[in-house]
């Protein structure tokens, strides 16, 4: 084999890994594409704490929070330990939270609540918050019909 064979054989190779890098970035830019663009919930439209609810949710690995909880020994709320993380999630499903998201790799800083429709469970969960905002010297927002509440939790 010569040297001239090498080479020819070194820049078709070149060739195909280029290829296959365009068609790996045309596949990805196409499936992004497609979900933003034609699948994707226009955000614009939700009302603007929704919006960040969902940006937040959209840009983390967000799991059911019990499920979070459950999925790995090294995961917790924070500040809680697990048994407390267990009672405080059931907590919120009882005052009404049709879902309770927890996110990250090991400890939840945040939880986020979807919102039921029903006004007695939304003001429950309210007024939940309200009070442990209270108590971090913290001021909790109203409800303004949105669908989904950010709790930030305690170190």
């Amino acid at each position: 084999m010569t040297t001239g064979d090498s080479q020819g054989e070194a820049a078709a190779l070149l060739k195909k890994l280029g290829l296959l890098a365009v068609v790996v970035v045309v596949f990805i830019g196409g499936f992004v594409g497609i979900k933003t663009f034609m699948g994707g919930e226009d955000l614009s439209k939700l009302h603007p704490k929704d919006r960040a609810a969902r940006e937040h949710i959209d840009s983390y690995t967000t799991v059911e929070a019990r499920e979070w909880l459950t999925g790995s020994k090294r995961t917790m709320l924070s500040g809680m330990t697990d048994y407390q993380a267990e009672h405080r999630i059931d907590q919120w499903y009882n005052m009404g939270a049709k879902t309770v998201y927890s996110f990250g790799g090991g400890m939840s800083m945040k939880v986020i609540f979807e919102l039921p429709d029903d006004p007695a469970k939304r003001e429950k969960l309210f007024a939940w918050r309200a009070s442990w905002y209270a108590e971090m010297f913290e001021e909790a927002l109203p409800d303004e019909g949105q669908q989904y509440m950010v709790v930030k939790l305690r170190l």
